[in-house]
């Protein structure tokens, strides 16, 4: 993991400017600010992602790791 790559624990945020969002075999990364969120791409989480964070390019959001199953993260634009 390199220094700017973070892993979110269940009810932490990460909140900045989304700068990218981006994929490969194994892993969907999201830059936001300096620090890139990775997340794997089979997961629920990977969907949520995916579907919500297209639109916000360029937006300051929020994402936060919660414990459920349902709903493993929540995204929010914060302005």
């Amino acid at each position: 993991m390199s220094a700017n790559e973070v892993r979110l624990e269940p009810w932490t945020e990460i909140t900045g400017k989304l700068i990218a969002v981006s994929s490969d075999d194994n892993f969907i990364y999201v830059k936001i600010g300096n620090k890139t969120l990775s997340i794997g791409r089979e997961s629920k989480k990977s969907e949520i992602i995916q579907a919500k964070l297209t639109s916000m390019l360029g937006r300051e959001i929020g994402i936060l790791k919660t414990d459920f199953v349902d709903n493993p993260l929540c995204v929010r634009i914060i302005k």
